[in-house]
C-alpha cells in the first residue's frame, strides 16, 4: 500500500504542467493547445485510475489510443511532419484498426498484455525524431528554448523507457523485478511532467491583431 501511495504522489507531477497551462492559458497560442490537452487528460486519466477504478487496465487501454491520437494531432498542427493528408490518415485510421483488434477484438481491454501499449510509444519517439530533425534543420534562434524541441525530448525520454518497461515487464522471472521496472518508470514519469512544464512556460504568446483605426 505504501508503494502504491508514493506511486500516486509521484503521478501528481502532472499538476506542475497544469498548473502552467492554467496560468498561461490565455496568452498561449491556439496552435499548443492540444498539448494542454494532453495535460488535463493525463490529470483526469490519474485521478480516475486512483480514486475510481479498480482495475486500471480498461482505463489505461483507452486512454493510451486517445493519448496517441492527441499527440498526432499536435505534430500535424505544428505543420512541420504529418502535413500530407495521405500519411497523416493513414497513421490514424491504422492505429484505430490496431487497437480495436487487438485490445477489443482479442479481448485485451482488462489486461496489460496489449501490443499496442508497445506500439504506440514506438511511433511516438519515430514522430518526436522527426521533428527534431526538422527543428535542427531550420530553427534559426536559440532551439534549447523551442517549447518543441523540449517537448520532443521528453517524448523520447519518457517513452523509451515505457516501450522498453513494456517488453521487459513479461520476460522478468520474479515479481519484485516487474515492480522495480515500473517504479523506475514512475521516476521516469516525474522528469516528463517536468519537462513538459518547461516547455509550456517557454511557449510563445499569441500574436493580437489591432486593427488600423479608419
Amino acid at each position: 500500500m505504501l508503494l502504491v501511495d508514493v506511486q500516486f504522489i509521484l503521478s501528481l507531477s502532472i499538476v506542475l504542467p497544469l498548473v502552467a497551462a492554467v496560468i498561461r492559458f490565455r496568452k498561449i497560442s491556439k496552435q499548443y493547445y492540444l498539448l494542454i490537452m494532453l495535460v488535463v487528460c493525463g490529470f483526469i486519466n490519474e485521478m480516475l485510475n486512483f480514486f475510481v477504478f479498480k482495475n486500471t487496465a480498461p482505463s489505461s487501454n483507452v486512454y493510451s489510443l486517445a493519448e496517441f491520437l492527441i499527440y498526432a494531432f499536435q505534430f500535424r498542427k505544428w505543420n512541420d511532419i504529418l502535413a500530407t493528408n495521405s500519411y497523416f490518415y493513414l497513421l490514424i485510421s491504422s492505429a484505430i484498426v490496431f487497437w480495436t483488434v487487438d485490445v477489443l477484438v482479442l479481448d485485451k481491454l482488462n489486461t496489460y498484455n496489449s501490443f499496442f501499449m508497445i506500439g504506440y510509444p514506438f511511433v511516438l519517439i519515430l514522430m518526436a525524431v522527426n521533428q527534431l530533425n526538422f527543428l535542427i534543420v531550420n530553427e534559426r534562434r536559440n532551439i534549447l528554448k523551442n517549447p518543441i524541441f523540449i517537448f520532443c525530448i521528453a517524448i523520447i525520454t519518457f517513452y523509451c523507457y515505457k516501450d522498453l518497461a513494456e517488453i521487459f515487464y513479461h520476460y522478468a522471472e520474479t515479481s519484485t523485478t516487474k515492480r522495480m521496472i515500473f517504479s523506475i518508470q514512475t521516476y521516469m514519469n516525474v522528469l516528463f511532467n517536468i519537462l513538459i512544464t518547461i516547455a509550456i512556460v517557454c511557449l510563445p504568446k499569441k500574436r493580437i491583431f489591432i486593427r488600423p483605426l479608419l
